[in-house]
């Protein structure tokens, strides 16, 4: 199975009109139909590398941080997303932050050879070992804790160096955020043309691990530490990017692998999970809900009452019940696959990830305590009293 997301646009020999964009999935029996599974990774930005209108993000003041005229500072941040570059061997300003100028702005960006930059007034740094190429989805992350700076890849450790710029050991400004903007936060480019999806800004540093156990799974956005979470639904962008005049960056559907189920429930409670399934649209086909591999623990139950036993498994309605193991607790607890599918190919893959809280149990008298003993040795006494009378 494969997939990929082509962009057409209409030309005359001189001009071309506006992007449109249609979701590609091939299988072992031909082309599908497009189906895609509610809740996956919805909606990418996709930027066109004009630098036209680009999109400016506020970001809230943490805690515990010092804001003046508006502008927003933190002494450690991190700052991700995920990426698809579309021109390959450009240099690309991904994002910055902070007001224009270089005595302020961060800047994100990738070099001609594609690899991860981040130049800061505390420092910059590059992950020089990192090859990030076109047409394939990436997630990288840069942090800063006013001694060091580190970017990482696709949840790896690339690059990490002293910071030894004039800024070292202070707050950095992080309002606004400009994803295709130029150097410095200026109006001029190179711009990034490809698309970008969920982006989050944390007021702390980060590490490898942090970051990769979060990349692929969608946020609640009240998680500690995070000061801006952008998931790109029509809610982040202007009205006006839904035009068909509209020339800046628009919102196309995402191939990103970010997984959105999340589950929870409690120990030997069952829990209903909704997995409505939709086709593209315009397309007419009927598109049903899969589950594409079993989860290890615990078990599925259909509407019908009948255990799924074997996968694919196609689901007659939306609904499905998940049914934790007798006592079986964790986060997670345990995980299963679902897709898309329209009879004749699937949609993209994404996990449901359910956890199980642990519940305290009323205390309870082991018959084989002294106490229990003891009260059967009196009920016995007492039985055998009255056999005898």
């Amino acid at each position: 199975l494969a997939h990929d997301v082509i962009g057409l646009a209409a030309s005359d020999g001189n001009r071309l009109s506006e992007e449109r964009f249609v979701n590609v999935v091939i299988s072992k029996v031909g082309i599908a139909s497009g189906a895609v599974l509610a809740g996956h990774a919805g909606h990418a930005l996709y930027l066109p590398g004009t630098g036209e209108h680009p999109v400016s993000i506020a970001v809230e003041a943490p805690a515990g941080t010092s804001v003046g005229g508006g502008v927003s500072e933190a002494k450690a941040f991190t700052i991700e997303l995920w990426i698809r570059k579309q021109t390959a061997a450009t240099d690309a300003v991904l994002l910055t932050m902070g007001p224009a100028g270089a005595n302020y702005a961060s800047t994100l960006s990738l070099s001609r050879a594609g690899q991860l930059r981040m130049h800061t007034p505390a420092g910059a740094i590059a992950a020089t070992g990192v090859v990030l190429n076109a047409g394939a989805w990436a997630h990288v992350a840069a942090a800063y804790d006013g001694e060091e700076l580190w970017l990482v890849v696709d949840g790896v450790q690339a690059a990490r160096v002293p910071a030894i710029g004039a800024a070292r050991r202070t707050a950095l400004q992080l309002n606004p955020v400009v994803i295709g903007g130029g150097e410095g936060g200026g109006a001029e480019g190179p711009f990034f043309h490809g698309w970008v999806d969920e982006l989050r800004i944390w007021g702390e540093a980060r590490g490898a691990a942090e970051v990769s156990a979060k990349k692929n799974a969608a946020l609640a956005g009240d998680e500690h530490g995070l000061l801006k979470y952008v998931p790109f639904s029509a809610a982040d962008l202007p009205s006006a990017s839904t035009a068909a005049a509209w020339s800046g960056p628009k919102l196309a559907l995402s191939t990103a692998p970010i997984n959105t189920f999340a589950v929870a429930t409690h120990e030997d409670v069952p829990v209903k999970i909704a997995l409505r399934a939709a086709a593209s649209p315009g397309h007419g086909k009927e598109a049903k809900a899969v589950i594409t591999a079993l989860p290890l623990k615990g078990v599925l139950v259909d509407v019908l009452g009948g255990v799924v036993t074997a996968a694919p498994y196609t689901l007659p309605t939306p609904e499905v019940t998940f049914q934790p193991a007798k006592h079986g607790c964790g986060t997670p607890y345990a995980t299963f696959v679902v897709a898309a599918g329209d009879g004749a190919a699937s949609s993209e893959r994404s996990n449901v990830t359910v956890s199980v809280a642990s519940v305290a149990d009323q205390p309870t008298v082991d018959a084989q305590s002294p106490n229990a003993t003891a009260a059967a040795a009196n009920n016995n006494n007492n039985n055998n009293s009255s056999s005898s009378n």
